[in-house]
């Protein structure tokens, strides 16, 4: 069971936008950039020792990239990329830490075409 709270306000441990940003590829190289903004949905469980997560859209400017060998060089486009992910806040804590592991990260133009092909199947 869970119960779902609309925010769009600071939580303790999440930064307001404009704020830094990696994301790492399986490749261990790492596109550094900046969340311009960002929603998200407070999902409180009701279980005990499962914690509370807030799922977040964030709207993302990628700026460079860092290879695993520590160059850097910056990227050779500047569209802007629509990233899904969350933060947790462990039981018993205050503090919400980032807690994607994996997560969606793709150009706005491709982003939107798959919501709207979910949306046709009936997915969302």
């Amino acid at each position: 069971m869970y119960e779902g709270n609309s925010m769009e306000r600071k939580l303790n441990g999440i930064k307001t936008p404009p704020k830094p940003m990696k994301f790492t590829y399986p490749e261990k190289n790492i596109m550094i950039g900046l969340v311009v903004k960002e929603t998200g949905e407070l999902l409180k469980t009701k279980q005990k020792n499962h914690g509370d997560y807030y799922f977040v859209c964030q709207l993302i400017k990628p700026e460079t990239m860092k290879t695993k060998d520590g160059k850097k060089y910056p990227l050779d486009y500047d569209e802007e990329h629509i990233r899904f992910g969350y933060y947790r806040r462990k039981p018993g804590s205050d503090k919400f830490i980032w807690g994607s592991q994996t997560a969606y990260m793709a150009p706005v133009r491709l982003t939107k075409k798959i919501l709207k092909k979910s949306k046709e199947k009936n997915i969302i």
